[in-house]
């Protein structure tokens, strides 16, 4: 995320999915699902407002400090990038490895 793009949003300012997923390095839909499930994760909760979600910025800001350490945006995209042009990642090749033992 470069930090001038969402400089303008207060944390009090909802933000919708697709801002979201753009804020993470482009993640899918799914992986937002998933985090929002997930308790090691702990990303935070959306807020449901007819039927769409939103997040507040000051909450996701809050999310990405705490996880500054762990995650490595530039990481995930290149992780990305691999899997959609059909190029294994390291953990790939290991379970593929460990299936044909």
């Amino acid at each position: 995320m470069t930090e001038a793009r969402y400089s303008g949003f207060r944390d009090e300012d909802l933000v919708n999915s697709a801002e979201v997923r753009r804020m993470f390095a482009g993640v899918s839909e799914m992986t937002i699902w998933r985090w929002t499930r997930s308790e090691s994760v702990q990303f935070p909760k959306p807020i449901a407002i007819s039927g769409k979600n939103y997040w507040y910025m000051g909450d996701l800001r809050r999310f990405r400090e705490r996880c500054a350490s762990r995650f490595d945006p530039n990481v995930a995209a290149s992780a990305a990038t691999r899997l959609q042009s059909g190029r294994k990642t390291v953990a790939d090749a290991a379970s593929t490895k460990r299936a044909a033992s």
